[in-house]
């Protein structure tokens, strides 16, 4: 260890004679790894991972005097970037492609038509399944009306005479079922002379006189349009009288008729209004009879009802033949959905793999990927938080997350979706937690230009400019309308209602809002101004992209703290018990700092080896523990030092630190264990870095340099750790 720069050198150039250049230098790395082993033995023994020099050959305590500081407990995870939504759209059948309507990289919306596939061999597939359904319901309304003839109804309205039929029995259809006459109703046909004819109308009333000289009053409700000529030579038309019937009026009874001033030329015989026989239309087994001779019934009525089972299990076939039939042109019509591809959700065309005149072959039907469309108007990850903080986390709270691709952005996103199902491993429990980012714009990250182009930063990274343009000129041509306007800008409006920039076909995308690309066209109704936003998304979050996510759970600042290697089980802390503890209480009042509770006394190590004296305020060794009042709070003891266990409680903590709510005060000294430090930067930072820095070997100079020296006691335990 004692060995000089020069002696170095002097080996190293003896070996270069035998062995060249190359030995030369291997040597030279060969001592300097040495030498750097060596200081880094030297540096653990004095920190007692090695063996130590001191007097009872144990390793120094490391320490850390109480403070206050800021305490931010935050959760943290890593995820990997998705979009809100995707789809994959794959061919479902065969065929030539007679069209595409859209590009990679372009903007869709729900229900937009991608893809149009050749179904010409499909039309005769439909028009059959059409044929088929009208087939199938015809069959089955024919059943269904005899269904209905099953109740068989009268034709007339009248009194039953008879009743042809009897429960039980089978019939046929055009079987007779009963006999019904109207006789509460007579009419009569009485000839009148056609040049009276001329002067009467239906609705008249008629006086109707009987042989018996009685006298009735009567309506007319027919004029027969046929003319007669009497036995007289008289031309005559028959005038059709109907009257109520009192009970005395029989098929038998003659009279005559006035009507008006117009009497008729014959008398005539009453007849009853209604008469007739009522038919079964369908064949069955007779279940029930309504009426009963004798009984009025009017024209309508069901007088019996049939049954027929053979009916009914023909109409359940036919119903199913009619079902069958809608599910074939159903599926027939599907399979022309199939042919016109469109898209299933709004979103961003990731990849396009086929185009027009590309054919599908059948063995590759279902199987191709025409296109994947992500839905980009947000973005998520998912986070995986342990089951005891699962409960500090709220739907709506603020995630802040960084990604190594995009260095020195910072973006934002919530907390959507909270699974109550977790994933347990190794004993340990975890939760799904969704985070979205809204791919909005940020308002407060606006800025406008002199030009009056609006910048804007979306949540996402992404970014777009939007400027609006006033119309120079409008001319009308063949194929429609050619609009344009400042800088340059032609949109051409065709007759049929499609927009064009140059030769690009603007596609809808919103009301309003056509797309082309990343381009978005907004036009006044009037076309008097043209919006134009275009957008850029390379500093935007991307699908596939590994994050790392924060969320801030809570933040304490002027708290008590100490480092977690510092707390043992139980919460127990070991607190060294100094000379300075004596008058501690006083020191603090007066200069007014505020103290914790100290909580009960565990156990003491009752070594009289204290032999430290209260520091100066800059923290130099004056017979006191290492640290006590250094500008970063850690700090060595002697390995004999007094300490005293204390119970404390404790608050949030962060990686590093914890909070004491109770059981110290400020400016004790407790010790930490070294082994067990947060983390190995927090370790290096206090301890072994700040060691080296002490060396002059690494600041001062090269390591081992003629001036330099390894450190003495002031650089491991006179003081903080190499300062």
């Amino acid at each position: 260890m004692n060995t000089s720069k020069d002696n170095i050198a002097g080996g190293s150039m003896g070996v270069n004679k035998k062995r060249g250049k190359k030995t030369n230098n291997t040597i030279k790395v060969v001592i300097i790894i040495a030498v750097i082993l060596a200081a880094v033995i030297f540096i653990m023994s004095r920190m007692g991972f090695v063996g130590g020099n001191n007097a009872a050959g144990a390793a120094e305590l490391t320490t850390y005097t109480v403070g206050t500081r800021t305490i931010t407990e935050v959760l943290t995870s890593s995820g990997t970037i998705e979009p809100c939504d995707q789809y994959t759209i794959n061919a479902l059948v065969s065929g030539e492609i007679i069209g595409d309507y859209f590009d990679e990289g372009d903007t869709v919306i729900e229900d937009q038509l991608l893809y149009e596939i050749d179904s010409d061999n499909l039309n005769s597939t439909v028009t059959r399944a059409k044929n088929s359904l009208k087939n199938a319901n015809n069959s089955l309304n024919d059943a269904l009306e005899n269904m209905e003839k099953l109740n068989v109804e009268s034709d007339v309205g009248g009194v039953v005479k008879k009743i042809h039929v009897e429960v039980g029995d089978e019939i046929n259809a055009g079987t007779l079922i009963a006999d019904v006459v109207d006789n509460e109703t007579m009419c009569i046909d009485i000839p009148f002379m056609t040049v009276d004819c001329n002067n009467i109308s239906i609705g008249d009333s008629a006086v109707v006189t009987f042989n018996t000289y009685e006298e009735v009053n009567g309506t007319v409700t027919e004029i027969n349009p046929v003319t007669q000529v009497n036995t007289l030579g008289v031309s005559v038309k028959d005038v059709t009288i109907s009257v109520k019937n009192s009970g005395s009026i029989t098929t038998s009874t003659t009279a005559y008729a006035r009507i008006g001033d117009a009497y008729c030329t014959n008398n005539a015989t009453f007849y009853n209004n209604d008469e007739g026989q009522v038919f079964s239309k369908a064949a069955g087994e007779v279940s029930k009879i309504y009426y009963d001779e004798g009984d009025r019934i009017n024209k309508g009525n069901v007088i019996i009802r049939l049954e027929s089972e053979d009916l009914e299990d023909q109409i359940d076939r036919l119903r199913d033949t009619v079902t069958e039939a809608k599910e074939s042109l159903e599926d027939a019509n599907d399979a022309f959905d199939n042919y016109n591809i469109e898209a299933p959700i709004t979103g961003k065309v990731i990849s396009k793999s086929y185009k027009a005149g590309d054919t599908l072959l059948g063995g590759q039907a279902g199987s191709n990927t025409m296109a994947v469309i992500y839905d980009m108007s947000a973005l998520k990850f998912t986070m995986n938080i342990d089951e005891l903080d699962i409960d500090k986390l709220d739907e709506g709270q603020d995630v802040i997350i960084t990604c190594d691709s995009r260095e020195g952005e910072e973006y934002h996103g919530v907390i959507t979706n909270i699974s109550i199902q977790g994933s347990t491993s190794s004993g340990t429990t975890v939760y799904p937690v969704e985070v979205t980012i809204d791919n909005v714009e940020d308002i407060a990250k606006r800025t406008v230009s002199e030009d009056g182009t609006v910048n804007k930063v979306f949540k996402t990274g992404m970014t777009s400019t939007e400027k609006t343009y006033n119309l120079v000129s409008k001319e009308k041509v063949s194929e429609g309308i050619i609009y344009t306007y400042s800088d340059d800008i032609v949109i051409t409006e065709l007759n049929d209602g499609t927009l064009y920039d140059s030769d690009k076909l603007l596609k809808p995308y919103l009301d309003g809002t056509f797309t082309q690309g990343s381009s978005f066209y907004g036009f006044a109704s009037d076309y008097s101004t043209l919006t134009l936003e275009i957008q850029n998304d390379k500093k935007m979050l991307r699908p596939g992209m590994n994050i790392d996510a924060e969320i801030i759970v809570e933040n304490r600042e002027n708290v008590l703290a100490i480092p977690l290697a510092g707390v043992g089980r139980g919460n127990v802390v070991k607190v060294i018990k100094t000379e300075v503890d004596n008058s501690l209480s006083e020191q603090t009042s007066s200069k007014d700092k505020t103290k914790g509770n100290f909580n009960e006394k565990i156990v003491t190590n009752e070594s009289d080896s204290n032999k430290y004296a209260e520091s100066d305020t800059n923290g130099t060794t004056d017979n006191k523990p290492d640290g006590f009042g250094s500008r970063n709070g850690y700090g060595t003891a002697a390995p004999d030092s007094v300490f005293e266990e204390v119970r404390v409680t404790v608050g949030i903590s962060d990686d590093d630190f914890v909070e004491i709510t109770s059981g110290l005060n400020i400016s004790d000294v407790v010790i930490v264990d070294s082994s067990n430090l947060a983390s190995d930067s927090q370790y290096m930072q206090f301890g072994m870095m700040g060691g080296m820095n002490g060396m002059g070997g690494m600041n001062g100079g090269p390591m081992m340099n003629g001036g330099g020296r390894m450190p003495n006691a002031g650089g491991m335990s006179g003081g903080p750790m190499g300062r």
